[in-house]
């Protein structure tokens, strides 16, 4: 696996632990910005010309957010918490 789907990936299985964990009753504080920050800057967020405002970059960080968790339900569809991960390559 690259770098950059090994990010990914790894930020995909933070929210997959903690959809997993939360559905055992156990309470998993998941920060958005904590999770995407672990993701590969460049693949969801365009490199601005000038800084970007608070609001846009929450923007940004919540369309990355929701990009993840798309992938995290065909995750948990494909690869049950208990079996190893399909290897993507």
């Amino acid at each position: 696996m690259s770098g950059i789907a090994d990010c990914w990936a790894t930020a995909a299985v933070e929210c997959v632990e903690a959809l997993y964990f939360k559905e055992k009753g156990v309470q998993v504080e998941l920060s958005v910005k904590h999770v995407v920050d672990r993701a590969p800057r460049k693949l969801w967020r365009p490199e601005p010309k000038e800084e970007l405002s608070v609001e846009e970059e929450d923007g940004y960080v919540y369309d990355a957010f929701n990009f993840i968790m798309e992938h995290c339900v065909a995750m948990e569809r494909d690869w049950p918490y208990n079996k190893p991960p399909i290897n993507v390559s």
